[in-house]
């Protein structure tokens, strides 16, 4: 039985041990860790402004599926706003008055 593989590599700063900034995360005292965080821009599915401060999602990148809706969706429900799947209830428009909204 080989005991190679319950001996841990030789630890090299950089090599197995992260760094940050190229300072090496062992010994003792602090790292002080600076950047100007996310830069404006399109980043896929978010776009980021305001030096970082805004993310915005996207148009139609957040679908039906990823929503916590309660309900069956068909051709005849809606999504509410409380995301439950709902049916239009009577008592609505007549077909008079929606003919005179077109």
């Amino acid at each position: 039985m080989s005991l190679r593989k319950f001996i841990q590599d030789k630890l090299l700063s950089g090599v197995n041990i992260k760094t940050i900034n190229g300072s090496s995360i062992l010994g003792s005292g602090n790292l002080t860790v600076t950047g100007s965080g996310v830069s404006d821009g399109d980043k896929g599915d978010i776009t980021v402004s305001g030096s970082g401060a805004t993310w915005t999602i996207d148009n139609s990148v957040v679908g039906v599926t990823k929503l916590s809706a309660t309900g069956t969706p068909s051709a005849s429900t809606y999504l509410r706003g409380d995301n439950t799947w709902a049916t239009v209830s009577a008592g609505g428009l007549t077909q008079m008055q929606i003919e005179g909204l077109i």
